[in-house]
């Protein structure tokens, strides 16, 4: 069957499209990844650089001696961000630094819209003790992502434990691309 150069525009446009969401897919399952053997491995700077200027980390980590969830803390900007990472109290606690292995992608969904995107997906935090690994945390996460100077980059990472009244919501509500 002849192909016209119309029709061989429209094939070619629609495998282009095809394409960039494949590679977008990609870029946004490796930062996600990179998310969690930067924190992992203590390689702070390049952690921070995974971040928008103005970018948003939102968590909720376990529950208060009484049983009532932790208010989510949050981190405004890449200096906030910074200090999260490498602070001595919590990223790198004596006992837990370089002894914990974050699972970032389990069951990843991603919608991309242009320059933007939004992803979910459950994440696990397992710690090595002596002669075990334990599970020390679990969590639905909602990123939102944008693209900058041609690399996705994370604008918000919102996650809730497991059993938080708001886990199914940050993992069910609608994949949109707006915060």
């Amino acid at each position: 069957m002849p192909t016209t150069d119309e029709g061989l525009q429209e094939r070619v446009e629609r495998l282009e499209r095809a394409l960039q969401e494949v590679h977008d897919d990609r870029e946004i399952r490796d930062l996600i990844a990179k998310y969690g053997h930067l924190a992992d491995g203590g390689e702070d700077a390049d952690f921070v650089d995974l971040w928008a200027n103005d970018a948003v980390m939102d968590l909720s980590m376990g529950v208060t001696a009484l049983g009532g969830w932790v208010e989510p803390q949050r981190w405004e900007g890449k200096e906030a961000i910074a200090a999260f990472i490498g602070d001595p109290d919590t990223a790198k606690k004596e006992g837990v630094f370089r002894r914990t292995v974050h699972l970032m992608d389990n069951n990843l969904i991603i919608k991309v819209d242009g320059d933007e995107a939004v992803a979910v997906a459950n994440t696990f935090v397992l710690l090595q003790t002596e002669a075990t690994v334990l599970v020390i945390g679990g969590g639905a996460n909602r990123w939102f992502l944008r693209r900058e100077s041609g690399r996705w980059v994370f604008v918000e990472r919102r996650r809730r434990e497991v059993g938080n009244p708001d886990f199914g919501p940050t993992l069910l509500d609608k994949l949109e691309v707006t915060r």
